[in-house]
């Protein structure tokens, strides 16, 4: 190619030079109204910054890792724990059934119904008094009509 256009055997349009002149032009007057490069210290630090973000980025990460891992731990220590409360209930019922029987009673109970959700629980935690009622199975007893003569 080198040698076509030393021996003139290559030839260019004019229209074709126009645009590479103006091409040249343009990416000329783009050069000189950049700034100049900045000093290596700003550049430095511009490095460093970038790598600071990076890392704390990273660290973001592994938190949100770690916290979320917690979470699920926390569901199920909560599952488990309303699993005991569960079965605490379920015996209170058995024993006041059987209680009931003996006193020849009529007995009803509403058991509370447990969610394993983090919005119930921390509802139930706010006020002691509070949690402590909606724990307790709500309990009616009736004398019947045999255990009354």
């Amino acid at each position: 190619m080198q040698k076509a256009a030393e021996s003139g055997a290559l030839t260019t349009s004019a229209e074709m030079a126009e645009g590479e002149v103006a091409e040249r032009q343009l990416r000329l007057e783009r050069f000189l109204k950049e700034e100049p490069l900045p000093e290596p210290t700003v550049r430095d630090e511009h490095k460093l910054t970038l790598r600071n973000i990076g890392e704390l980025e990273q660290h973001v990460a592994a938190r949100r890792r770690e916290a979320d891992g917690a979470r699920s731990e926390l569901d199920l220590c909560r599952g488990e724990y309303l699993e005991v409360i569960a079965s605490v209930l379920h015996d209170y019922r058995r024993r006041a059934a059987a209680l009931a029987e003996i006193a020849r009673a009529k007995l009803q109970i509403e058991l509370p119904a447990l969610q394993n959700t983090d919005r119930s629980t921390r509802r139930e935690l706010l006020s002691e008094s509070a949690s402590t009622a909606r724990l307790q199975p709500r309990l009616e007893i009736w004398r019947t009509a045999a255990a009354s003569r």
